[in-house]
């Protein structure tokens, strides 16, 4: 016999346990980079640098540091990843 009350036990248990916790603290670390990222010293993410293009994780030029290098337009790799992390999380709020 299936009791409604057991149900309700059992999912936060799950939650709670190493893949729920995992993922919730990996969720939380995304939000939290997202929320700090306009204070971080970071380029502007669209600011094009042709003279600064695929450049390999952990340069550091005039521009400032590229911990995760450039793309083809020279633009910082991680300011990107993390002004689309912004909008991503804007739009998820908002719908």
């Amino acid at each position: 016999m299936i009791f409604p009350g057991r149900a309700l036990t059992r999912r936060p248990r799950r939650l709670i346990s190493g893949d729920g916790a995992l993922g919730g603290l990996l969720l939380g670390i995304v939000i939290l980079l997202a929320l700090v990222a306009p204070w971080l010293p970071l380029p502007d993410p669209l600011t094009n640098n042709l003279a600064d293009t695929f450049l390999p994780p952990g340069s550091e030029t005039a521009s400032g540091m590229h911990w995760l290098g450039t793309d083809q337009l020279g633009r910082d790799l991680l300011a990107r990843i993390l002004a689309g992390t912004r909008l991503s999380l804007t739009v998820v709020l908002l719908a």
